[in-house]
């Protein structure tokens, strides 16, 4: 595209084939693809997360994704100041943070603006990466052949502590987040998962690239994100599973190339089940203009 002065690249989604080993693709033996995405819940570093569904179940985040010119609020900024400064804290992360809002934003005395609009900025020599899958080891993320991931939904609950005299507490660390996440099949299997603990950002070594306007300020950037390894001691949220519906829906019958597209038996959901479930499985996942594109 033509950058032209004071505009910001809108978020533009594609998905292509890719046969590589990176990203989604790592440490699955028969291939994954990107079927539904999510935001992540308000809490932290959970306000900069997407949340990908993957066509086998597993349930990916990538921290951190901030649109250009989105408008955060203060108290967000300053609840993922506290989080950086954590033991188990990436230490890219403060340094994000400085990029993305600059360092007024997050001068840990600074007060007086509600709210702090992202910048056009590039993290130099990191990228974020993939974490998951956050459901590994459950039933929910190994799902059969034949009936993948086609929808996902990430809904969340904030309660407000309050004090003894009934009065809620006026900081952020006053409020907590409990976030429910759920996975649908073709077949119309629910999973219902519970996050437990809070996401955190999480980058690696990789050079971004970057498009810059012709007075040679960064208009748009593109990252290419592999996935960090599941360890048992990640340091990210994990999914508990807590319920599985299944509603017992008939396998969909594949489309007769004869018929007509726009024939009654077909739904508009079911042909974007069908579409999501038949595409390549993407090698890796880019950021374009702080957007998470399956690539």
């Amino acid at each position: 595209f033509t950058p032209s002065p004071g505009s910001t690249p809108a978020p533009t989604h594609a998905a292509t084939p890719g046969t590589g080993r990176f990203g989604l693709l790592r440490g699955s033996a028969v291939g994954r693809s990107v079927t539904a995405f999510a935001w992540g819940p308000p809490q932290s570093w959970g306000f900069f997360s997407v949340l990908f569904a993957a066509s086998d179940g597993g349930v990916f985040a990538l921290c951190p994704v901030c649109p250009f010119g989105s408008r955060v609020p203060s108290s967000m900024l300053r609840a993922a100041l506290a989080a950086s400064d954590a033991p188990d804290a990436a230490p890219e992360a403060r340094s994000w943070l400085s990029a993305a809002f600059g360092m007024d934003a997050v001068s840990e005395g600074f007060e007086g603006r509600s709210w702090w609009a992202a910048r056009r900025h590039a993290h130099d020599g990191f990228s974020p990466c993939l974490q998951g899958p956050m459901n590994a080891g459950s039933a929910s993320a190994q799902l059969p052949a034949g009936s993948p991931v086609v929808s996902m939904h990430c809904a969340y609950l904030l309660d407000t502590q309050t004090s003894g005299r009934g009065r809620a507490a006026p900081t952020q660390a006053g409020v907590s987040c409990t976030a429910c996440v759920t996975t649908a099949t073709s077949r119309g299997r629910l999973h219902l998962h519970a996050a437990h603990g809070v996401i955190g950002g999480a980058w690696e070594e990789a050079t971004p690239h970057c498009v810059l306007d012709v007075r040679g300020e960064t208009c748009a950037v593109r990252h290419t994100c592999g996935c960090m390894p599941v360890a048992p001691t990640a340091a990210w949220a994990s999914l508990l599973l807590l319920d599985v519906v299944d509603l017992q829906l008939p396998p969909s019958s594949p489309p007769d190339a004869d018929s007509d597209s726009d024939d009654e038996g077909d739904t508009e959901g079911s042909c974007g089940a069908r579409a999501l479930s038949q595409r390549a499985g993407p090698s890796r996942l880019q950021l374009l203009g702080g957007c998470a594109v399956p690539h």
